[in-house]
């Protein structure tokens, strides 16, 4: 299967309060978020992770190792504003792959939605407004804030099109 998700924000104690996410503290926001991560992700599957993955400083790269080997799949990363290793070490810590921008299934995957104008007739996924919106004309945010700190399958995702009319003329 396909999974996007997007600003999972992992060790970024202060995202807590700043998107009023239910909890306590850090370690509890990581491991729930891991936890409902591999209860619906398995290693047959993709996970398109569209930016904000961690908020890690380069000397935290044993950390960023730590999470990513906790996760399920093969994660591919859409680079986010707080994505700050280079390509190479994303790899390196579990990553298959790692884009500034990527289509997936007829869909360009960017992190910040402002791309989507570029293209009015193309479908775009991002991530980076958080509790903004789920959806803006031709653009779903697969943000956790929006899904239940949980990816969100692609089937799901087509269904969401569908219902919402995103991305139809008239």
């Amino acid at each position: 299967m396909i999974f996007f998700t997007a600003d999972t924000h992992f060790c970024h104690e202060a995202i807590i309060e700043i998107c009023h996410r239910p909890f306590t503290s850090i370690k509890q926001h990581d491991n729930r978020l891991i936890k409902n991560y591999n209860n619906i992700v398995t290693d047959k599957d993709d996970v398109y992770i569209l930016g904000d993955f961690a908020m890690l400083e380069k000397h935290r790269k044993s950390e960023l190792i730590n999470i990513t080997r906790r996760l399920n799949g093969r994660k591919h990363l859409i680079y986010g504003n707080h994505d700050y290793f280079l390509p190479i070490e994303y790899i390196r810590a579990g990553f298959w792959s790692a884009h500034t921008h990527l289509e997936v299934e007829g869909m360009i995957c960017v992190h910040d939605p402002c791309f989507a104008v570029t293209d009015p007739l193309t479908t775009f996924l991002c991530g980076h407004v958080h509790t903004l919106f789920k959806y803006v004309s031709n653009c779903v945010n697969v943000g956790v804030d929006q899904w239940n700190y949980t990816p969100v399958p692609l089937n799901i995702i087509h269904e969401y099109i569908k219902e919402n009319n995103i991305n139809r003329e008239g």
